[in-house]
């Protein structure tokens, strides 16, 4: 009994931390409140975010465009230059951990980008 009770306290916590990934957030710069919009599987992965006046099929094929499209290497390359792709301005940072930060805006629109690390 005793080692069911320990399994469903651990489910518990599990599901708790996959919840918390899954909320809305809220980007300081711009106060935008974005959504997830699921994973893409490019590079070392990356969990999108974008407004709700974006459509998530569109904020992953904006993503997913600024790392295949060779025009974008120079801004991937250059993390801080900023490069149009489909009428938003995106910029790559460079967080600690070898973690990636993909920023794409128009105004009042935002789709972000996150990499697992």
């Amino acid at each position: 009994m005793k080692l069911f009770i320990v399994v469903v306290a651990a489910l518990l916590v599990v599901a708790s931390m996959a919840a918390a990934d899954g909320r809305a957030h809220t980007h300081g710069g711009s106060g935008l409140t974005t959504r997830p919009c699921g994973y893409l599987s490019a590079g070392k992965g990356w969990r999108v975010h974008a407004t709700r006046n974006v459509r998530c099929i569109s904020a992953r094929k904006l993503v997913r465009t600024f790392f295949s499209a060779p025009r974008c290497l120079a801004a991937q390359r250059h993390p801080g230059t900023a490069f149009t792709v489909g009428g938003y301005r995106c910029i790559e940072r460079a967080l600690p951990d070898d973690v990636g930060l993909v920023h794409c805006t128009r105004p009042r629109r935002l789709v972000a980008a996150r990499s697992n690390h």
